[in-house]
């Protein structure tokens, strides 16, 4: 059952690989294999609760197996659990102090609570453990963009791309690197292809419209905005943006209002500075309509 359950695993067979895993705790209701592996198929479906009671049962019944560890942090980091995550995958590499998917995950929790120095050494360990992992060429080059090092974020996300070549996350955060860097046809050019990878991107349509902005092609970028809020109504950014256009067309009650709603949740989402400049925005605003 074990091994069927990995070949469904192998194959993407989650729900498959589910099936053989629970027939397999009945046989055996002690393999720790068995629960660890049934908890990455729930991982694979993003049924985290259910991943975090298997893994912890794994955990219990084989407190030595690193990689465990390394799969709960990786549900922790979903969950936003970082505290309990960086538990995890300091655990996983006192175990394993040569576990490159541990250090990219730890790495990726770093980019997370924005300590991009911690991120870049960890990226650095898990890609000199790991050459070919896509995965942490793409979470140093979220890093490099932290830290406003557009070069070398470029770089990794090439690389990223060069290993997974329909990553929409690579071409979504090249292209929003392009945009910081006012190179508004690249990020166009990057942006289009992650919406063609992953047309659910609230992100993607986000910065798109910023760049058809930023390019006077209104009509266009209104429509994505439009669109990242319909995909995302808590897209502090995408009312900031859309705040932008209204403004350039004059229409200064919509902007207005556009920007009190990023504000609001820019401060409910904890992004203290994005909320101060946004107040600074606002204020300007109101003083030109009076």
């Amino acid at each position: 059952m074990l091994e069927q359950g990995l070949d469904r695993l192998d194959q993407g067979d989650y729900q498959g690989a589910i099936e053989k895993y629970t027939q397999a705790l009945e046989l055996n209701p002690d393999s720790a294999e068995a629960y660890h592996n049934r908890g990455l198929a729930y991982i694979r479906l993003q049924q985290y609760e259910s991943a975090l009671a298997d893994l912890n049962k794994a955990i219990s019944l084989n407190p030595d197996n690193a990689g465990a560890y390394n799969s709960r942090g990786g549900v922790y980091v979903n969950l936003q659990q970082y505290k309990n995550a960086l538990a995890d995958l300091n655990k996983a590499l006192e175990l394993n102090p040569d576990y490159a998917s541990a250090y990219n995950n730890r790495g990726f929790v770093y980019v997370s609570l924005q300590q991009y120095e911690s991120a870049l050494a960890n990226l650095n360990k898990a890609i000199s453990l790991n050459p070919d992992d896509a995965k942490a060429y793409h979470n140093r080059g979220l890093a490099y963009l932290g830290l406003q090092q557009y070069q070398n974020a470029i770089a990794d996300f090439n690389k990223t791309l060069e290993l997974n070549p329909d990553s929409a996350d690579a071409y979504n955060y090249r292209g929003r690197v392009y945009f910081s860097l006012q190179q508004y046809e690249s990020a166009l050019a990057d942006l289009n292809k992650a919406l063609e990878l992953n047309p659910d991107s609230a992100e993607a349509y986000n910065y798109r419209g910023g760049a058809y902005l930023n390019l006077q092609q209104y009509k266009n970028a209104i429509a994505d905005f439009n669109k990242a809020l319909e995909l995302n109504p808590d897209n502090a950014e995408a009312y900031l943006g859309r705040s932008g256009y209204y403004y350039q067309m004059g229409k200064r009650e919509n902007a207005i209002a556009d920007m009190e709603k990023a504000i609001q949740l820019f401060c409910q989402q904890g992004s203290s500075d994005a909320c101060q400049k946004a107040q600074e925005v606002l204020r300007l605003m109101q003083t030109e309509s009076q």
